[in-house]
């Protein structure tokens, strides 16, 4: 797939956090975004589906491969939409600040 992004890369790395769940989440980058959770042992792979939509490929596959969406002011990105699907999944996305 691997639209072209809205940002460069680098503006989606950082760490994020989720009040109700109390743990953070890192974006990273390694020729390609991935996420890692605090509490789990588990990586997200991030394949760009245009824009600041993304497809992720956790690790674990019960968990799916469920859309994100980052959301952005101008060329700052603000927080992330977490998505689990598969067998664990609900269609709530669980919103991620983006810690300054």
């Amino acid at each position: 797939m691997h639209l072209p992004v809205f940002l460069p890369l680098s503006k989606y790395t950082g760490e994020y956090s989720n009040f109700s769940y109390k743990f953070l989440k890192k974006v990273r980058q390694e020729n390609q975004l991935a996420i890692r959770f605090q509490h789990h042992d588990m990586v997200g792979k991030l394949e760009s589906m245009g824009g600041n939509h993304f497809l992720c490929t956790y690790s674990n596959p019960v968990w799916g491969s469920p859309d994100i969406y980052f959301h952005a002011q101008g060329n700052i990105i603000q927080s992330v939409d977490i998505r689990i699907g598969g067998m664990v999944g609900d269609n709530d996305p669980y919103l991620f600040k983006k810690n300054k």
